[in-house]
């Protein structure tokens, strides 16, 4: 609490907690051959992000599927070519754009 006389105001600074949701994502499992194209991967559609809590509430959120691979998490390492041409695990981005606060 901060009074200033001279201006005649009495200030009081509040404090404001944010606190994060923790969420986890709902995606279909890609499966692919070797020779299958890259781009006949799924799309998002149906892709969900939820609260990680007991609730799992649907955060409302926009999802798209980045329609390049790689061959690390670090999305680094990206796949030449269109089509998967060897075993092995491969990645993609999916991006999920929250189109509400899911806190309303």
């Amino acid at each position: 609490f901060k009074v200033d006389e001279a201006a005649n105001t009495a200030t009081f600074v509040q404090t404001i907690t944010i606190n994060k949701i923790n969420a986890k994502v709902t995606v279909n499992v890609a499966n692919a051959k070797i020779g299958d194209s890259i781009n006949n991967l799924p799309s998002a559609d149906g892709y969900t992000l939820n609260t990680d809590d007991a609730n799992s509430a649907v955060i409302p959120a926009n999802a798209k599927a980045d329609t390049k691979v790689y061959k690390d998490q670090d999305l680094t390492k990206l796949v030449t070519g269109d089509k998967f041409d060897e075993a092995g695990t491969y990645y993609r981005a999916i991006t999920f754009t929250p189109t509400a606060n899911p806190a309303d």
